[in-house]
């Protein structure tokens, strides 16, 4: 039985490896910065000689907490590693310009923090943030409708109708309640 075709949004099956990441984060993140990286190298010798051993496929490609523990270390590690760069304004343009040249390239972690630095203060930067969940949960269950609609390209409706259903729960229920 495939077991993630019974969850009503399918993408959910990610919030409980957020959820064992954030109960272990108090403990990992008192570390020094060595020893994140060789966990999260521990974890990434262990998910390829898994998949050596020819168990590359679905649940182990993602979904297997051990597997994924060092994508999230990657990003304690990217954080660290910002924090001891310099980030000035003029800095964090320039990486900026070469982020958004660079998309659909991989883009080299240390980077993200100066970016953020840059845009954190964008409003509309912020609310892209703020329906990136709300996206996240809602576009599957409206892609399963759109496929089934007659349409040369069912994706397109369907990305739509999910990003203005995810802003319709930012600003009418997530920021109200935020608010309250």
């Amino acid at each position: 039985v495939i077991l993630w075709s019974l969850l009503t949004i399918a993408p959910a099956w990610t919030l409980e490896l957020e959820l064992w990441f954030y109960l272990l984060a108090p403990f990992i993140l008192r570390l020094r910065l060595p020893w994140i990286v060789c966990l999260a190298a521990a974890s990434f010798a262990l998910r390829f000689t898994w998949y050596r051993m020819g168990h590359d496929v679905d649940p182990w490609t993602y979904r297997f907490f051990p597997f994924e523990f060092g994508v999230f270390l990657l990003g304690v590690i990217a954080y660290r590693v910002g924090k001891q760069l310099p980030a000035s304004r003029p800095l964090s343009i320039a990486v900026f310009i070469v982020a958004v040249a660079a998309i659909g390239i991989h883009l080299p972690e240390y980077l993200v923090p100066m970016i953020f630095e840059l845009t954190k203060d964008w409003r509309f930067d912020r609310f892209l943030a703020d329906i990136s969940f709300p996206l996240y949960l809602c576009h599957w269950p409206l892609a399963l409708i759109a496929w089934r609609w007659p349409a040369s390209w069912p994706g397109m409706p369907a990305t739509f109708f999910a990003i203005i259903y995810a802003c319709a729960l930012v600003v009418l229920v997530e920021r109200p309640i935020e608010r309250w």
